[in-house]
């Protein structure tokens, strides 16, 4: 559950607004420990998104890192279909750096640094045709999105590297919460798959006007902890 994840725990119909432009604040325990920025854009059947994850208070102080993100494609029948996708950690000592590029829906990596611990063993990227980049996902997670269609995501996911499954199922409570499950799938390291290959997440809900709601919390359990994502 590492810098990828954190992207992922990190309306198709109209072009974006001011209202979907959203900052995350980001809790491992008690300890607010970074933000997550998103900046869509939706228009003329293609979408942008641009994030940054940044440390921040005492974590901030102690440890400057940050990610950004950018992700540009093309929204068909509703879904999303990426053309290219960039992330680059600055600051701090930790190496992340990865482009992709998408060929027919298939990712071709032009770029991939990242620490040797996360190395793990690599997917060959043209088996993996059909998933959605982390920052893609992200946004496919976090849209506004009207009621029928909440707890209803299957996501799946290629990094560059390894393969995961973001799952939302079941029915919406009276609360605006539904809860899903994280799952690794491939690519991972053999410690990582034997300490955990699935993590429970709950997601709650706010209107956010015209029959529209957004992801008001993400919470979810990583291997450091419960972590969240709230919304200002």
């Amino acid at each position: 559950m590492r810098a990828a994840l954190l992207f992922l725990m990190l309306t198709l119909a109209a072009p974006a607004t001011a209202a979907e432009r959203a900052t995350y604040d980001f809790y491992l325990g008690a300890v607010r420990a970074a933000e997550l920025h998103l900046w869509p854009e939706i228009s003329g059947g293609r979408y942008k998104v641009l994030s940054r994850v940044e440390t921040t208070g005492l974590v901030g102080t102690l440890f400057r890192f940050r990610i950004d993100g950018d992700v540009r494609g093309r929204v068909r029948g509703g879904d999303l279909r990426p053309d290219v996708y960039a992330a680059r950690a600055v600051g701090g000592r930790r190496i992340f750096d990865i482009a992709m590029r998408y060929f027919g829906g298939v990712p071709k990596v032009e770029r991939l640094e990242v620490e040797d611990e996360d190395r793990g063993v690599p997917l060959d990227a043209a088996t993996q045709g059909g998933t959605l980049d982390p920052l893609s996902a992200t946004f496919a997670l976090f849209r506004d999105l009207p009621r029928e269609a909440l707890c209803t995501q299957r996501l799946t996911v290629f990094d560059g590297r390894r393969r995961s499954e973001i799952v939302l199922a079941g029915d919406l409570t009276d609360q605006l919460r539904c809860t899903g499950t994280y799952r690794r799938v491939a690519g991972f390291t053999e410690e990582e798959m034997a300490e955990q290959t699935e993590f429970p997440l709950t997601v709650r809900y706010r209107k956010a006007g015209d029959g529209l709601y957004h992801v008001d919390q993400f919470r979810f359990r990583s291997s450091y902890g419960t972590a969240v994502l709230d919304r200002r």
